[in-house]
C-alpha cells in the first residue's frame, strides 16, 4: 500500500441540492420546533426501517463463513451489526471514508463536495464499469460542535435513505446513551448534544435516538 502526500482538493461545485431540503436550524418557536421535531422523528424512523430491512435480508449469511473467501459470491449484507462486503471480481471501488465529525457539518459536506460523491454516484449508475462509489461512516457523529443533530446526524440518515447501498452507517462510541432514572445520559463525556434539547424536544424523539443508535 502506498499512500500518497495530501493535496488540496477543490469542489466541482460549491453546493449541491441534496442540502437544500435539510439545512435549517432548530427554531425557537414552539409550534415551528414542534413540527421539526415531528420531521426528525419520521426520518428517524424511515432510516431505522431500512436498517431493519438490511438486517432481515441478510440475517444468517455470516453463519458457518470460516473465512473472507466464503463470501467471494455475496454481495453486501448486514448480519446483525456486521456489514460485509465482499469485493466483487473485476469490479472496482472509490471509497470515502469519514469519521469523527463531532458536529461539524461544515466539514462533512465540504468533504462529499470535494469528494464529488453524488455525481460519482450518478455516473455509476449510468455507466456501470466506472468504479462504484462508496461512503463509509465510522461515527462519533455528534457532540461538540454545534450541528450535531440538525447538521450532520441528519444528513448522514438522509445519505443512507438515498443510497443504502452505498453508504454504511458506523456507531461511534458517542453514539451511546444509557437511561438512569427516567433521563437519558450520553456515555461519553462531552456528550453536550442530548443535553442541550432538553426542555425544547419531546419525549418521543429522546426515545427515537436510543432505538436508533441502538439499531447501529
Amino acid at each position: 500500500v502506498e499512500i500518497a502526500p495530501a493535496l488540496p482538493r477543490m469542489p466541482r461545485i460549491e453546493n449541491h441540492p441534496f442540502f437544500a431540503g435539510f439545512e435549517q436550524h432548530y427554531s425557537a418557536d414552539p409550534g415551528r420546533i414542534r413540527e421539526q421535531a415531528a420531521a426528525d422523528l419520521k426520518l428517524m424512523e424511515q432510516f431505522v426501517g431500512q436498517l431493519d430491512a438490511q438486517r432481515r435480508a441478510g440475517a444468517g449469511k455470516l453463519r458457518g463463513a470460516s473465512s473472507v473467501a466464503a463470501l467471494a459470491d455475496q454481495r453486501p449484507f448486514l448480519d446483525g451489526h456486521v456489514y460485509v462486503h465482499p469485493a466483487a471480481p473485476g469490479a472496482r471501488y472509490e471509497l470515502t471514508v469519514l469519521g469523527d465529525l463531532h458536529g461539524c457539518y461544515s466539514c462533512l459536506k465540504a468533504a462529499l463536495l470535494q469528494a464529488d460523491f453524488f455525481a460519482k454516484l450518478e455516473a455509476w449508475r449510468a455507466d456501470r464499469s466506472k468504479p462504484e462509489p462508496k461512503l463509509i461512516l465510522l461515527g462519533d457523529y455528534i457532540d461538540r460542535g454545534m450541528f450535531s443533530y440538525n447538521g450532520v446526524l441528519r444528513t448522514v440518515m438522509q445519505l443512507y435513505l438515498s443510497a443504502p447501498e452505498h453508504v454504511f452507517v458506523l456507531r461511534g462510541n458517542h453514539e451511546y446513551y444509557i437511561e438512569y432514572q427516567g433521563r437519558i445520559y450520553g456515555g461519553v463525556k462531552p456528550a453536550e448534544a442530548i443535553n442541550s434539547l432538553y426542555g425544547h424536544m419531546p419525549g418521543e424523539v429522546f426515545e427515537a435516538y436510543m432505538r436508533m443508535f441502538e439499531e447501529l
